[in-house]
């Protein structure tokens, strides 16, 4: 067999095991994503449609928290680790951490919370706006809020 004829059949047999394989049914989707326009820990403005087609990981925090927040901050700052090493962080996985305490939390507070847990900025936005934005927010995922 020529080395064309080798190809025509290994390329044959891989279109057929590919049309043998089972369809993968699309994901359920329960809710979508509340919209949002807030600012990052630069100043920036920070829409929700900059997600567009990443996953994405978010916690809700507050900067002056002493004990779940910090956890959760560690344990997004080794997945930022993970994630920039295998090269997705920022372009396929964003990592989102949102003040639910925004009078406090302004970008430059941010800035100081993000640094202490080495946020790339890139790939880790942590997200702050006015209260009203910020309630929109935490109420679009349907969060308990009292």
């Amino acid at each position: 067999m020529t080395r064309c004829g080798a190809l025509i059949v290994a390329t044959t047999l891989a279109a057929a095991c590919l049309a043998c394989q089972p369809q993968q049914p699309p994901m359920d989707v329960y809710e979508n994503m509340p919209k949002f326009q807030l600012i990052d820990q630069t100043g920036g403005s920070f829409s929700s449609q900059a997600l567009a087609g990443r996953v994405t990981l978010l916690d809700f925090v507050y900067t002056h928290c002493t004990d779940a927040c910090p956890i959760m901050s560690a344990t997004f700052q080794e997945a930022q680790k993970k994630l920039a090493d295998d090269k997705l962080l920022g372009s396929k996985i964003m990592l989102v951490s949102l003040s639910v305490d925004p009078t406090h939390d302004t970008p430059p507070v941010m800035a100081e919370y993000g640094e202490q847990f080495k946020a790339d900025p890139a790939g880790w936005k942590m997200l702050t706006g006015d209260w009203d934005n910020v309630w929109d927010v935490v109420t679009g995922f349907k969060l308990a809020t009292r």
